[in-house]
């Protein structure tokens, strides 16, 4: 790891091959099966108005209305087959891959953060959910991404970093 001391090129460079190799893990194979109850619920969901999916949501879902909305506009840019609706779980998770390096090379250092977002990309937990037309891949996401915030609350001077608090709370409601 001394090699990638202080080396951005080559951490940029593994940064990319552990995203692109994480991302064809959770490409493979994507639209293969169908689509189990609850991914079912997702497309018919999505298919009425903003307003009724999200009230809809509300009313019946058991989590937060964020996944659905966002998903109700990628249906309408990218397209409703299988394989398009789990593509947003794979991208998002792909996001996580990112959202876990920031996260542990603010808490870590930069010789772990590679081997931890390698870890994570090539985890078949997230692999499994980053395949699902659901939920599970926005929460981790959201997750990982709350954890950066408030750690690095917890590292600043007092009011330093008031946006901290911002995206700390907005990804820990999401």
């Amino acid at each position: 790891m001394r090699l990638l001391r202080g080396n951005t090129a080559i951490t940029t460079l593994v940064l990319a091959a552990v995203l692109g190799g994480g991302m064809a893990l959770r490409l493979y194979g994507l639209g293969e099966r169908g689509f189990w109850l609850d991914e079912t619920y997702s497309e018919v969901r999505t298919r009425s108005t903003l307003g009724e999916t999200v009230g809809e949501a509300l009313a019946y879902e058991g989590s937060p209305p964020l996944y659905l909305a966002v998903l109700w506009g990628w249906r309408r840019v990218v397209g409703t087959g299988e394989w398009q609706f789990r593509l947003l779980s794979a991208v998002l998770d792909g996001l996580t891959v990112l959202a876990v390096f920031a996260l542990a090379r603010q808490a870590l250092g930069g010789k772990v953060s590679l081997l931890v977002s390698g870890m994570y990309a090539c985890s078949s937990f997230a692999v499994f959910y980053a395949q699902e037309a659901r939920q599970y891949a926005l929460f981790a996401l959201l997750a990982a991404l709350s954890s950066y915030f408030f750690y690095r609350i917890a590292v600043s001077e007092k009011g330093t970093c008031f946006y901290h608090y911002i995206f700390y709370v907005l990804a820990t409601a999401g």
